[in-house]
C-alpha cells in the first residue's frame, strides 16, 4: 500500500521558475506598494487573467488554536472537487486528512510569516510523484492583518489528468 503526502521545500522568491507565478509576484509587489501587503479590494482579476485558472483565494478563520479556511476563489486549473477544494468549501470539507493537514499546516506558516511564500510541492500519491510550484501571497479584507492568501500553483499536466479521472474522496 502506498502512503499518500504532501511535502513542501520552501525556496526564495528570486527562484520563482513559472513564468505565470513571477508576473502574479509582480503584480502583487507593485499593487500593494506603499502598503506591506496587498488589500483584497485592490486585487483586479482583469489583471492577473493569465493565472486565473490557477490561483485561489483562502480567508482566514477559526479562533486563535483553531485555523479555518473559507475557499473564496478556486480557478479552473486547482479547483479539485475530489479533495473538497471548491468555491465555498471551507477546510472541514477537505478530504481526505493528509491533504487537510497539509493545507491548514501550510497556511497557517503564511498567516505566521506575513510574506511571500514560494514552495517546490511534491504529492506523492499511489507511488507516483506529482512535483509543482507554488506561491502564496497575504492579502488583508479586513482589519490591519493579512487574513487571506492568494495562492497559486502551476499543476503538472500528469496530475491535472489524475484529478479529472477522481470522482470521489482520496483515500
Amino acid at each position: 500500500m502506498f502512503e499518500n503526502s504532501f511535502s513542501a521545500d520552501e525556496r526564495p522568491l528570486h527562484a520563482i521558475g513559472h513564468e505565470r507565478l513571477r508576473r502574479l509576484y509582480a503584480y502583487w509587489e507593485n499593487e500593494r506598494v506603499p502598503a506591506r501587503w496587498l488589500a483584497y479590494e485592490r486585487l483586479r482579476p482583469e489583471k492577473i487573467a493569465y493565472a486565473l485558472s490557477d490561483v485561489a483565494v483562502l480567508e482566514k478563520g477559526g479562533t486563535a488554536d483553531e485555523l479555518a479556511l473559507h475557499v473564496r476563489l478556486a480557478g479552473e486549473t486547482i479547483r479539485f472537487e475530489a479533495l473538497g477544494f471548491v468555491l465555498g468549501n471551507n477546510s472541514a470539507q477537505f478530504r481526505p486528512a493528509w491533504f487537510r493537514g497539509h493545507m491548514l499546516e501550510s497556511c497557517r506558516a503564511a498567516f505566521a510569516r506575513a510574506e511571500p511564500i514560494y514552495a517546490l510541492v511534491n504529492l506523492h500519491y499511489g507511488g507516483g510523484l506529482y512535483a509543482y510550484e507554488r506561491l502564496m501571497l497575504p492579502l488583508v479584507r479586513r482589519g490591519l492583518e493579512p487574513d487571506c492568501l492568494l495562492m497559486a500553483a502551476v499543476l503538472p499536466q500528469p496530475l491535472i489528468d489524475l484529478k479529472a479521472t477522481l470522482k470521489s474522496c482520496l483515500d
